[in-house]
């Protein structure tokens, strides 16, 4: 009866050794899929994410550009702070030249008295049609060269802001999971 029992017990013993053994196999097998999962899951957000960044950044320009248009309908003398701040730029001031939309000039002309007051050194301050620019788009001349006010090269300066900063975050990202494997 003892052996019997003794039998019974090296037998569940070994029964239960076993169990535990293919359970750990499983378990670490289970493990490792679910890691390999959530490598390929983060690494299609990161593919999804890039992929889209820049159509996301464009968006974003696009809507900027219709949101200053917007604004500079609703009140046009915005564009004479767009034209102040310009001519702050520019270190040689006693000539300007203002290329400006159509739609922004008679503002522009009318403000002109005021901006010379305000900036001091301007002797020659001319106002230009030029077509080609958007409502609130300036381009100031000088003696130096041009200040670019244009909506274009202010979101061009944003965007590459934007892709700057995508970039840096990339290499930061493949860093830290470098840093992990």
């Amino acid at each position: 009866e003892a052996a019997r029992v003794e039998g019974k017990r090296e037998g569940y013993e070994a029964g239960y050794g076993d169990g535990m053994d293919a359970s750990d196999r499983e378990t670490a097998g289970l493990i490792s899929t679910a890691e390999q999962i959530a490598l390929h899951v983060s690494r299609e957000r990161d593919a999804l994410l890039e992929s889209s960044e820049s159509e996301l950044v464009e968006l974003a320009l696009s809507i900027a550009g219709r949101v200053v248009n917007a604004a500079i309908e609703v009140d046009p003398s915005l564009v004479v702070d767009i034209c102040r701040g310009a001519m702050r730029k520019a270190f040689q001031r006693e000539s300007l030249t203002v290329l400006a939309h159509p739609d922004d000039l008679d503002t522009l002309r009318e403000a002109g008295p005021k901006l010379v007051a305000e900036l001091g050194g301007v002797q020659h301050l001319e106002f230009i049609e030029e077509r080609r620019l958007t409502r609130g788009s300036l381009i100031v001349r000088t003696p130096a060269g041009e200040i670019d006010a244009t909506f274009a090269g202010k979101t061009a300066k944003i965007a590459d802001a934007l892709r700057e900063t995508a970039l840096s975050r990339k290499v930061t990202d493949r860093n830290a999971r470098n840093d992990a494997a």
